[in-house]
């Protein structure tokens, strides 16, 4: 994800989107619901990001900050899309080495159906591992969260996705 990271939507199957789920997150995820960011600079116009509605709501190279608006969870979502079918292995690593903060939710959908979910606390780093077998078109979401408290500050988090896939 962070080497394919571009200012053009489907980049080598990346694409970079919110969501709007409900106050606690528990509304049901619906993957035709998300809605694409804008490319625009950073707030402090350090640098170049996928933003949704709100300061600091956004996906960058090196990670992603969810949101809240109108008590409201807004989820930042990194779509990967398959050119392929097969088998594929998903090896992510999400960092929080902030030690501030409440934590937020990494989650992780194939075709809206979720596959992983955990809340990463501050401080902490996680390491995910999924064989996957993936039908061309099949749509991969890796969903940070606010948490369950929608308190945003300190959410920013550092994540590095890679799909491996067979040699030809």
């Amino acid at each position: 994800s962070n080497q394919d990271f571009s200012d053009q939507q489907e980049q080598a199957g990346w694409s970079n989107h919110w969501y709007t789920s409900n106050e606690d997150g528990s509304s049901p995820y619906d993957p035709d619901k998300v809605e694409s960011m804008k490319w625009t600079s950073s707030p402090g116009d350090w640098y170049y990001t996928w933003a949704g509605p709100g300061e600091w709501f956004q996906v960058n190279q090196g990670g992603a900050g969810p949101g809240v608006k109108n008590h409201a969870q807004l989820w930042a979502v990194r779509r990967w899309t398959s050119p392929l079918d097969g088998s594929v292995h998903l090896v992510a690593v999400v960092d929080r080495s902030n030690p501030h903060g409440d934590g937020v939710g990494c989650k992780i959908f194939l075709d809206g159906k979720e596959i992983y979910s955990k809340l990463i606390a501050a401080n902490s780093k996680e390491h995910i591992d999924l064989p996957l077998t993936l039908t061309k078109g099949a749509r991969l979401d890796f969903a940070l969260t606010p948490g369950p408290a929608t308190d945003t500050a300190y959410d920013a988090t550092g994540f590095r996705i890679t799909i491996l896939t067979q040699p030809k």
